[in-house]
């Protein structure tokens, strides 16, 4: 075995032992939080918790998350719909990439259910 084949070998295995940390790490964290319900927050949170069920069908943990804050979901759903130079599809695309490149599961399975909606 040559010291470039020992190298990428090692390479690989270190990375595969840093995807396996990180998955551990952020299954733990996501075991801390609880996502509210929509009688556990603010009327505030309440109006927009009854938009999301009405245009997605349900509330995504994740804003549910956002929510234990009065006023963290509307600032970051008026984020992700503020005016862009990027198009719905583009931007969609862009969220598919990141979750790609972060590992993230429960992001990759939001963002590929979005991804058929705008493409097939």
């Amino acid at each position: 075995m040559t010291v470039s084949t020992q190298n990428s070998s090692f390479a690989n295995a270190k990375q595969q032992y840093n995807r396996r940390v990180v998955k551990q790490f952020k299954t733990a964290i996501m075991s801390i939080f609880n996502a509210p319900t929509k009688n556990e927050v603010s009327e505030n949170n309440q109006e927009i918790f009854t938009q999301l069920e009405k245009s997605l069908g349900f509330v995504p943990n994740i804003y549910a998350s956002l929510a234990h804050s009065e006023i963290a979901l509307e600032n970051f759903l008026a984020f992700g719909s503020s005016k862009s130079s990027f198009s719905a599809k583009e931007k969609e695309v862009i969220n598919l990439a990141v979750s790609q490149v972060n590992e993230c599961v429960y992001c990759l399975s939001a963002h590929r259910n979005w991804k058929n909606k705008w493409f097939f």
